[in-house]
């Protein structure tokens, strides 16, 4: 059996495009045979409850299961806040098999651990002796502001609580982006971004309830943001440069249904005015909204010498051999690092 899996949807009555994305989300996993959604915390912003509108939209689709772990936005969620007959809420450790695979549903706990929670269960040491998925939200590692809507931490989850209780896999709330799959820790994020800085791609994770395996599925219907850096040198060939640099950015996209671009300017240029100019014209051509272009970062610098000079030095730093997963983010702090020397900034 296939789960989807999703969470900080934070709905609210004066968001309605957030109930509206989720809807449309309901009915691209049933036309896909997915009828179990897990949502791993803030189903709800704390701000503005709208249990009413949730509970109806749930009334629609009876044919799907929506299996909801309370998040530190709405830790009082309860069962009884609902009608519908196919909503489920865990407001308490629950530890349910889906298709013979045991899902430990952890909400959310103030001034606690996850360690903690899961050591106070009655049956925590048997949960080692056969293949379990946790379900919860909080943080694993540091706290990471940047990646959950500007929050602190909450509700840890550590390696040594990995080691000591065995789960086959996490998968958390309360990180708004998105993580890698490949890890024993995954975060779904967010199925649509739910602050101006979020960017990117968004999904909800399918679980394998025989593997205990996750695996993407991409959604094209909400507004994907893109943060379009853009580095340039005075060479004369600034609007190719800028061209060149937002083709790439939007081509990691795929072919998203709405593009979203703030474009962010940095290195050297002849003239901010025409840099801005430029960009705003190739993204008026496509037909894509500018969220803002970002020039803080972009110095003047029109000598010929010294732009042919910082030519030479990014070819260079082009052909750097680096084996790091990280390759090209590396590459362009080489860059920006060599031509701070070659212009005296």
């Amino acid at each position: 059996m296939r789960v989807a899996v999703t969470a900080d949807l934070h709905l609210r009555e004066s968001n309605p495009e957030r109930l509206e994305n989720l809807e449309v989300l309901i009915q691209q996993l049933l036309s896909r045979e997915i009828r179990h959604l897990i949502i791993a915390g803030d189903l709800f912003d704390s701000a503005d409850k709208s249990y009413a509108q949730f509970d109806s939209l749930a009334q629609r689709y009876p044919d799907i299961q929506l299996l909801i772990v309370p998040g530190n936005h709405d830790p009082d969620l309860l069962q009884e806040d609902f009608a519908s007959g196919n909503i489920q809420v865990f407001a308490r450790p629950t530890l349910k098999p889906i298709d013979q695979l045991p899902l430990l549903f952890l909400p959310y706990r103030d001034g606690s651990t996850i360690g903690e929670t899961i050591s106070a269960l009655p049956d925590s040491e048997r949960l080692r002796s056969h293949p379990w998925v946790l379900v919860s939200h909080g943080d694993f590692a540091a706290p990471r502001p940047k990646e959950n809507g500007r929050e602190t931490g909450y509700f840890p989850l550590t390696r040594e609580d990995l080691t000591r209780f065995k789960p086959v896999r996490v998968i958390l709330g309360h990180i708004h982006v998105p993580n890698r799959t490949t890890g024993d820790v995954v975060y779904p994020g967010s199925p649509y971004p739910v602050t101006s800085d979020e960017y990117g791609q968004r999904r909800v994770l399918v679980l394998d309830t025989k593997s205990a395996a996750v695996a993407e599925l991409p959604l094209t219907h909400p507004p994907v943001r893109v943060r379009a850096e853009i580095f340039l040198i005075p060479d004369g060939r600034e609007e190719e440069q800028i061209h060149r640099q937002l083709q790439s950015a939007l081509a990691e996209q795929g072919a998203p249904e709405k593009l979203v671009v703030q474009a962010v300017l940095k290195g050297y240029s002849a003239s901010r005015r025409k840099a801005r100019g430029f960009v705003e014209a190739y993204l008026s051509e496509g037909g894509i909204p500018c969220a803002g272009i970002d020039l803080e970062s972009l110095r003047v610098n029109d000598q010929e010498s010294l732009a042919a000079l910082a030519d030479t030095v990014r070819q260079r730093v082009g052909r750097l051999e680096l084996k790091y997963e990280e390759a090209e983010e590396l590459r362009r702090e080489v860059l920006e690092k060599a031509l701070e020397i070659v212009y005296g900034a």
